[in-house]
């Protein structure tokens, strides 16, 4: 959810992330979300993260 509340709008988002952990150094998950209300109410947007870790040297 995002509130501006100097400007006095919001967006409240409905989403679903599916992920898999691949190694103890990636993982990775997609998530579609859909705006159920405020300004952006209606847009659709499908989101693909890739997180890698690296060892500390």
């Amino acid at each position: 959810m995002k509130f501006d509340w100097e400007n006095n709008t919001y967006n409240v988002p409905i989403s679903l992330a599916f992920g898999k952990a691949f190694a103890k150094n990636l993982s990775m998950f997609i998530a579609p979300e859909y705006v159920v209300s405020g300004p952006a109410q209606g847009n659709f947007t499908i989101r693909l993260n890739i997180n890698t870790m690296f060892a500390s040297m």
